[in-house]
Parts: C-alpha cells; sequence; structure tokens
C-alpha cells in the first residue's frame, strides 16, 4: 500500500481521477464509492476509502447530511445557448426546475469549441471534481468528447433534443418528423403547392428528420420537390445560423426547420419587398423567439420543454434501476396558429 508521501498533494488538489488512477477503477466507481452508492463491492468501497485517506481528499463533501441534496450536470455546447434568450438555455431552466420539484440540484456547465474538439478531451469539471455522478446533455455535442463522457458514464446519461444509437444512453426528443409533416400539410390544406424547406440538413438529426418529413407530405400529396427551393440557413454544421440566398423564382410557402431559420428567411424576404404572409407564406418549428417581432405573427410548431425535461428526469431516475436498458421517447409538439400563412396568390 502506498504510503502519504507517495500521494503527495495537497487536500484540496487532490481529485477523483487521481484516486482513480492509484485504485486502477473508474472515476465514476469512485464517485459512487465515496457517496455510499449501490454497485460498488464492500472490497473494492474499502479500498477505495483507503487510497482517498491516504492521498489526504477532502471528505466533506461527502458527509452525511440532515437533508442532502443530489446534484445532476448539465451539459450544452456553447454553438447553441446564450445566457437568458436561447431556445436551450429556456431548455436548461426547465430541467433546472424538474430537477427541483425531485429535491435534486442542477449545475450547467457549457462546452465550447476547445473543449469538444481537443485529441484527448476531458471530462465535464462536475463529473471530475464528484460534483456530479449522472449526466443530461442538452443538444448535439463533438463525437470526440462524446466517445471520451460515453466511456465514463454511458449508463448515467440522458440524451435531451437529440440521440445517437452508438451508445446505450436513453434520449428524449420532440417529434420531429410528425411536426413538420403537419407544417407542410397545413400549408397544402391553405392552397398551397408550391412549397419550400429552409434548413441545413448536416446542422442535427433534428433538422434532418423534418426535412425527410417535409419530403413525405409533398410525396403524398403528389407535389413535386424543387432542389433550388431547398434553402441552407447555415454555411456548415459547426456555425451558427447566418443568412439564406434566395433564388430568382420564388414557391408561395415555405416549412422552416426553426424559427430561428423562419427569422432569418423573413429578412431575406423582407430584403426583396416580399411581405408575409401577403406573397409568402411560412410555417416553422420550436415556437421560441425571443424578442424577435415576428414570434407573435409566425404559424409555428410548439415543441413542448417542460414534458421533455420531465421525461428527461424520469428517465435519469430510471437509469439508476435499469442502467443498460437505454429508451428513446418522444414528445408531440402543437400547432400553433397565427399570421403567417394565407391562401397563395399566384
Amino acid at each position: 500500500m502506498m504510503s502519504r508521501k507517495e500521494c503527495s498533494m495537497s487536500r484540496n488538489s487532490v481529485k477523483l481521477s487521481d484516486i482513480a488512477q492509484r485504485a486502477g477503477v473508474s472515476t465514476v466507481t469512485v464517485s459512487n464509492a465515496l457517496a455510499g452508492r449501490k454497485g460498488v463491492s464492500r472490497q473494492m468501497r474499502e479500498k477505495i476509502l483507503e487510497t482517498a485517506s491516504e492521498c489526504g481528499y477532502d471528505m466533506s463533501r461527502y458527509e452525511k447530511k440532515d437533508n442532502p441534496q443530489e446534484t445532476i450536470g448539465v451539459l450544452v455546447s456553447d454553438r447553441y445557448i446564450r445566457v437568458g434568450m436561447s431556445f436551450y438555455w429556456e431548455m436548461y431552466q426547465k430541467v433546472a426546475f424538474c430537477l427541483s420539484q425531485y429535491g435534486m440540484y442542477s449545475t450547467l456547465e457549457i462546452l465550447n469549441r476547445e473543449e469538444e474538439t481537443a485529441a484527448k478531451p476531458g471530462l465535464p469539471r462536475c463529473l471530475e471534481s464528484g460534483q456530479a455522478d449522472q449526466l443530461i446533455i442538452i443538444g448535439r455535442i463533438e463525437k470526440t468528447y462524446l466517445d471520451r463522457l460515453m466511456q465514463k458514464a454511458e449508463g448515467r446519461t440522458v440524451l435531451l433534443d437529440f440521440r445517437d444509437p452508438d451508445y446505450n444512453c436513453s434520449s428524449v426528443l420532440s417529434n420531429n418528423g410528425i411536426g413538420m409533416y403537419r407544417a407542410v400539410q397545413y400549408l397544402i390544406d391553405h392552397g398551397h403547392r408550391d412549397i419550400g424547406f429552409v434548413g441545413t440538413m448536416e446542422a442535427s438529426g433534428n433538422i434532418r428528420e423534418r426535412f425527410f418529413a417535409y419530403r413525405k407530405c409533398l410525396e403524398d400529396n403528389q407535389l413535386t420537390l424543387h432542389p433550388e427551393w431547398i434553402l441552407n440557413d447555415r454555411r456548415t454544421d459547426n456555425e451558427a445560423i447566418t443568412g439564406v440566398e434566395l433564388p430568382l423564382r420564388l414557391p408561395t410557402a415555405f416549412a422552416c426547420s426553426s424559427d430561428y431559420a423562419a427569422s432569418i428567411l423573413k429578412e431575406a424576404l423582407s430584403a426583396r419587398n416580399l411581405r408575409i404572409p401577403t406573397d409568402i407564406s411560412l410555417t416553422s418549428y420550436d415556437d421560441y423567439l425571443y424578442g424577435d417581432p415576428l414570434e407573435k405573427k409566425l404559424t409555428t410548431f410548439h415543441v413542448d420543454m417542460v414534458k421533455m425535461a420531465e421525461k428527461a428526469v424520469q428517465a435519469l431516475l430510471r437509469n439508476r434501476k435499469s442502467p443498460n436498458r437505454a429508451m428513446n421517447w418522444y414528445v408531440d409538439s402543437v400547432l400553433v396558429e397565427r399570421e403567417s400563412v394565407a391562401p397563395p396568390i399566384r
């Protein structure tokens, strides 16, 4: 057994990863052992406790309290969140509230581009420090980072608003296909036959699902899909929405993959003196446009973030009982009719 000298670190500098390396186990196993959770044998727990003691690890955070509250880590890429005014910020607020209803805290960790794309990415700080051992990831993150994370916490992670079949993780998503199909059908029911789509399919699985639903609805109604009316709203899958380039000849309506895409399209249409819905009709998806004038006018499908957050927390609790039984939950969206659709004039 090592001496305290061999583990010569200050009390505050010792990390779970240091203990894990010396004990020959994972960081998550160390966290579970120190917290007294199930799934760690008595012999292994004793070994980890002894190693932690020899290293001088600060055990105060694991001391029993009269009313302990667990902390859940919530991760999101900085590409998709702006504090106070973005779809995923609102989603996080719903998750945090739902966790509080179960007597749990949340800690938000926003991953920057360097952290996501590092050749040897580290673990989230909340996981590394032992502050949290279960995670909710909101929105897609880089595959390299996700691979590293799943090696340590696959059975303790829930994916919110995306899924990845490569991992045994439960996921909660909006029912993108059904919602977008209905959005296109709504345009058709108002007399439109020439309908375009705004969204970059490489950006996320959600947008791909919405595009496939758009295409399926056109096929089911025996309408022609015109490739020139499929408009990208960003240049690459790693960039934020930047703008659209309009073709010379336009359809009478567009189905937009998100409300932000609809907002960008509106700017391009306005530059050509085209009005919504007089000249061009729009339907969209999300029902979230923070502070944008189009918000009160846009007919869109409302994503039920409250229900998605509730499902994510329920999936997290379910993981504790059945960590190897991943499931996908789909939450339906609801049409919010406003003033962006009118019968075509041409």
